[in-house]
């Protein structure tokens, strides 16, 4: 007998997170709902430069992620900002809903200090 694995609609329930803000310099707040796997797959292309419209693969990274709009304002920000903070933002948001161990380590928290 074949073992059963936990269906699709399960891993995408499970893989759900909360979303992420964080506020610019000119007090523009911005949410990332979600990262898609359509998303993280157009990301990969662009790094591969695999995405043949993309004369920037940073700026076009940050628009997938954050939105046009919000991106060109990150990236304004970015052009005095230190070299790291840029990278340290989107990993971190990247990381956020990658974590497939987010929410058991959680509640194992919530659980422990109770």
């Amino acid at each position: 007998m074949a073992k059963k694995l936990k269906g699709w609609d399960q891993r995408v329930r499970e893989g759900e997170r909360e979303p992420v803000e964080f506020d610019l310099s000119d007090g523009t707040t911005v949410t990332v709902k979600k990262i898609s796997g359509g998303q993280w797959r157009k990301i990969k292309r662009i790094q591969r430069g695999a995405e043949p419209d993309v004369e920037d693969e940073d700026v076009a990274a940050v628009e997938v992620l954050f939105g046009k709009e919000n991106a060109a304002k990150i990236l304004a920000d970015y052009e005095d900002a230190p070299l790291g903070v840029l990278g340290d933002l989107t990993g971190e948001v990247i990381e956020h809903f990658a974590d497939k161990k987010q929410d058991n380590d959680d509640e194992g928290k919530a659980l422990s200090e109770s």
